[in-house]
């Protein structure tokens, strides 16, 4: 579950 909230996060801050 962890994984998938960090790769969310990354894609995130990736985005911005």
């Amino acid at each position: 579950m962890l994984v998938v909230i960090t790769g969310l996060w990354v894609l995130a801050m990736d985005c911005r």
